[in-house]
């Protein structure tokens, strides 16, 4: 959305909307994770996992879009009312798939399951926001880390099971992320 006039954060406003597919969905491949017993038992019973490239529910509606204001806004306005981000490596996979949160804003990182993981964002190297790799063991505690610059799309993967993918949007101001 874009807009010519000025927004102020005196207002409450929100935005809502729906993000739909045009078009038919694409097929998510299933995830094979039978080489790793902690994310094979943790999965069994379940239907198979599949790649989260592309969600999109009964009516045509797409999951784990970011949709924020660009413009007109300084960014504090409304970083309180924001959710808490975290990424939770779980059952073998990033979630949520796609975190959003404000520049400077601490994202806590965990794993839930009980097999090593690592995550490993890969933000621009022109983007002002470094690129790290951190591993976490079963029990560790969380990892707490910042994003300086705001950059609207850092893959995420972890180097143990290639599987595992994700997206951080860094921002400035309000944001959603559809479900």
């Amino acid at each position: 959305l874009r807009s010519a006039a000025t927004v102020g954060a005196s207002v409450t406003g929100q935005v809502t909307g729906t993000v739909k597919l045009d078009g038919p969905a694409p097929h998510a491949r299933v995830i094979d994770m039978s080489k790793d017993p902690a994310c094979a038992q943790v999965r069994a019973g379940q239907p198979p996992a599949a790649m989260e490239s592309v969600v999109v529910g009964a009516n045509g509606g797409l999951a784990n879009v970011v949709v924020y204001i660009s413009q007109g806004l300084t960014g504090n306005e409304a970083a309180a009312a924001m959710p808490a981000a975290t990424i939770d490596q779980k059952g073998c996979m990033y979630v949520p798939h796609v975190v959003a949160l404000n520049v400077g804003e601490h994202m806590t990182i965990l794993n839930s399951d009980k097999t090593a993981h690592n995550i490993h964002p890969q933000p621009s190297p022109t983007g002002g926001n470094g690129q790290w790799n951190k591993s976490q063991i079963p029990g560790a505690g969380p990892i707490d880390v910042t994003w300086k610059n705001e950059e609207v799309a850092i893959p995420v993967k972890c180097n143990i099971h290639p599987w595992m993918r994700g997206y951080i949007a860094v921002l400035k101001g309000p944001f959603g992320v559809s479900n």
